[in-house]
Order: C-alpha cells, then structure tokens, then sequence
C-alpha cells in the first residue's frame, strides 16, 4: 500500500540524515571512539573538528573546545578515533599553522610501558610559530633598517646636489 512505501521513505530519509551528521561530525559509524582531555592557555586558532595527529598519522579530531574563566585556559576534547595506545607521560603538542591552514594537535609518545586510560588528562603544550620568531627578532630588523634608511638617504641626498649639467654629460657619454 501507498501508507507503507511512504513510511519506508521516511525511514530510509531518518537513517540517511544520521549517518549524514555523523560524516559531517567525523564521527566513525560502528566503532566507538575514545576521549581525551587536555588543556591550553592559548588555543591559537584551534577549531572544533581540528585534527589529532600522532607520528604523522590522523587518529582523531578535536570534539569541543571549552573556556574556563577560573583558570583562564581551554579545556580541549579530543575524540580518538583509530585503535591506538597512548603512553603515560605523552603530551599533546598544538602545532600553530603556517600561513594557510588550521591550528591542529599532535601527540608526542612518551617512553613508558604504562598506558593512558581513556577519559584522563594528557599534558597539553604549545609549539612556537613562524610569527613569534618573527615577533621577537621584529626589534632588531627594525634597527638594521633604520640603520639602511639612514645610509640611502645620504647617498640620495648627494645624488641630488649633482648638477643637472653633469648628469646629462654622463648620460651623453653612455650613447656614444
């Protein structure tokens, strides 16, 4: 009956648009996934669905970013997806983008035989980009420039007291 196809649409549509969240929310579809906590005082452009790397591999993505005013830090949530053992001790690099790109997590095994249980903290810690360098040696570029500006306004400046006779010589002697 027409009843019947239109429920096993409507069905059909309902089990389409989960399996569609969880895609959408990378969130794998049979497996269970694994959480781990972790905490920054600076996220640095960290986003909800950035990628948890470890050795160069994605075994999850961050499920929620949380702020804690009491601490003035992020609580970060990470969703571990990939069947992985995690040593106690290992920390959780933020690994800040370059110029294009997002802000993403990886982490950084520890040696130890001891495993981590999955719902603990693991030691968040920040990676030093390409713009703090460029922050910290900012002052003394500024002063070899300063120095650069100074010595071409000089030569500029004597450039200009040239008579405008000799510069028209000099230019008559290079076409001949």
């Amino acid at each position: 009956s027409n009843e019947a196809k239109i429920g096993l649409v409507v069905l059909a549509s309902i089990i389409v648009a989960y399996l569609g969240f969880r895609v959408m929310k990378d969130e794998p579809f049979f497996s269970s996934s694994k959480t781990l906590y972790t905490k920054y005082a600076s996220v640095d452009g960290l986003l909800k669905g950035g990628n948890v790397y470890l050795i160069g591999l994605k075994v999850g993505t961050v499920k929620e970013l949380q702020y804690i005013p009491q601490e003035d830090s992020v609580l970060v949530l990470l969703n571990i997806t990939e069947d992985i053992s995690i040593p106690v001790g290992s920390k959780a690099k933020l690994v800040v983008p370059n110029f294009i790109g997002s802000s993403s997590i990886e982490i950084i095994k520890a040696n130890n035989s001891r495993m981590i249980e999955w719902g603990s903290f693991i030691e968040g810690i920040n990676e030093r980009g390409l713009l703090d360098g460029l922050t910290e040696k900012g002052a003394s570029m500024a002063d070899s420039v300063s120095v650069s500006i100074n010595k071409l306004n000089r030569v500029l400046s004597k450039a200009e007291r040239l008579k405008e006779d000799d510069i028209n010589d000099t230019i008559g002697s290079f076409k001949e």
